[in-house]
């Protein structure tokens, strides 16, 4: 039988620290973050999303911020099978 992947959900509030918290826990773990922000999908969404920077992420792996332009509809379908195909890579 196949193991399936451990995944841990940061959740809270804008601002409450998730993002730096993820990236610790990813260079503890050996592991890699999937954003679920409705807004930093969108390549064009860039002001007022905290998207995080290529230098912010310190090297940890980052899935699901700009994979669609503004005018893409992007649904909750769409990120199921976006992050279980990162999940399981």
């Amino acid at each position: 039988m196949k193991k399936k992947p451990k995944v841990l959900a940061i959740v809270g509030p804008t601002a409450s620290g998730k993002t730096s918290l993820s990236i610790k826990l990813a260079q503890k773990y050996n592991g890699e973050v999937i954003s679920a922000d409705s807004r930093q999908v969108y390549r064009q969404l860039n002001h007022g999303t905290a998207k995080i920077t290529k230098d912010e992420m310190q090297n940890v792996p980052h899935h699901l911020i700009d994979v669609v332009d503004i005018d893409t509809v992007y649904t909750a379908a769409d990120f199921k099978q976006d992050a279980t195909k990162a999940i399981t890579e």
